[in-house]
């Protein structure tokens, strides 16, 4: 039996009382005191997951043991969930970067190691998504995309989202060549505001300002994208960096709305 941890969340979010989301931490903890990797990225199967996704839903106040995710690509597409089935995140058969829904008390998930995750939530309308957003997605503008597939599915308004980005690498952590710059030159344009030269001609990129910019620039206001303080690379003891380590884990973003 596990020791309850915290999952990390965010105010903004954690006020709507209709509303679950979490990010999961790196590590779990026994009675004994001693830790472990809470790592939903291991390749395993449906049985090798049971016991860390029971316990982190019931950290969240969730009973059971299923979650919906996609295989992720690091695309632009956007999933929309309109029937309740379940399977792995990162390992579904739908492949897809974003999830969308309207189904009340059903967790849907993506996973992520410095890639950033995003939650998005639509008090009015109650609908909410998952996003995963690294640099090839961001690129593609992937989070913009789930805002206009809330707009078309749920008429949910960009004004009414709340946004939500959870621990993801830093733009003092995150750096990349002059290529992997090159969308985002042509993509966005306040590419030169979170873009730094660098001497070698690489650059350090800063992924949740690019994020900020393409939920401003799908019309979520500034005031409503709110974000955690954690760097997975700055904080690698909490949370798993693939920057700085490698193919170690995989860290879980859920949400589910709750029936109101």
């Amino acid at each position: 039996m596990t020791v309850p941890f915290a999952p990390v969340t965010i105010a903004a979010l954690r006020a709507e009382e209709a509303f679950v989301h979490g990010f999961s931490p790196r590590h779990i903890e026994w009675e004994n005191g001693q830790s472990r990797d809470l790592d939903f990225g291991r390749n395993a199967g449906r049985e090798a997951w049971r016991g860390d996704l029971v316990a982190y839903l019931g950290a969240l106040g969730i009973a059971g043991d299923s979650v919906f995710g996609v295989h992720q690509v690091h695309g632009d597409r956007v999933h929309v969930v309109s029937r309740p089935s379940f399977s792995l995140p990162g390992k579904g058969p739908v492949q897809a970067d974003a999830i969308v829904t309207h189904l009340a008390d059903f967790p849907i998930a993506v996973l992520t190691a410095d890639c950033i995750p995003v939650v998005l939530y639509d008090p009015h309308r109650h609908v909410t998504g998952v996003v995963h957003a690294g640099r090839l997605g961001t690129a593609l503008h992937i989070v913009s995309r789930a805002v206009a597939a809330l707009k078309e599915n749920y008429g949910s308004r960009p004004e009414d989202l709340i946004a939500g980005l959870g621990p993801g690498i830093c733009g003092a952590c995150y750096e990349v060549d002059e290529v992997s710059i090159d969308p985002f030159r042509h993509g966005f344009s306040g590419w030169e505001n979170w873009t730094v030269p660098q001497a070698d001609g690489k650059f350090l990129l800063d992924l949740l300002a690019a994020n900020r910019e393409d939920l401003t620039g799908a019309g979520v206001p500034l005031a409503q994208i709110h974000q955690t303080s954690f760097c997975t690379s700055c904080h690698n003891d909490g949370f798993f960096s693939y920057r700085k380590e490698g193919a170690r884990g995989r860290m879980m973003t859920l949400a589910m709305l709750t029936p109101r």
